[in-house]
């Protein structure tokens, strides 16, 4: 609930600048579809790959650590980082297609 507060707040030039870039052409519309593509990884990736570790979780009482825990840590540390970089991309791309 929180998000659709924010979303409310925002104003529409800054969601219409995207889909002008993406309706424009030359390197606005390749910047805007590469930042796309690089969220639509990052969905996919969270899904397949983030979603299995955290499962591991869930599904143990309170307080339970699953085994091969120091392991999971370590991927989803390493998968956090790229992540990050990955979103900071797509950010970098999205703002540079709206300007």
């Amino acid at each position: 609930m929180d998000r659709v507060h924010v979303w409310r707040q925002m104003p529409i030039d800054a969601l219409g600048a995207v889909v002008f870039a993406l309706n424009s052409t030359g390197r606005a519309t390749v910047l805007a579809w590469t930042g796309f593509a690089l969220i639509a990884l990052i969905m996919v990736a969270s899904i397949t790959l983030a979603e299995p570790m955290n499962s591991k979780f869930r599904r143990l009482p309170e307080g339970r650590a699953p085994d091969g825990v120091e392991q999971l840590r370590i991927a989803w540390c390493r998968f956090h980082r790229v992540r990050t970089v990955v979103a900071l991309g797509a950010l970098a791309c999205l703002v540079a297609a709206g300007v």
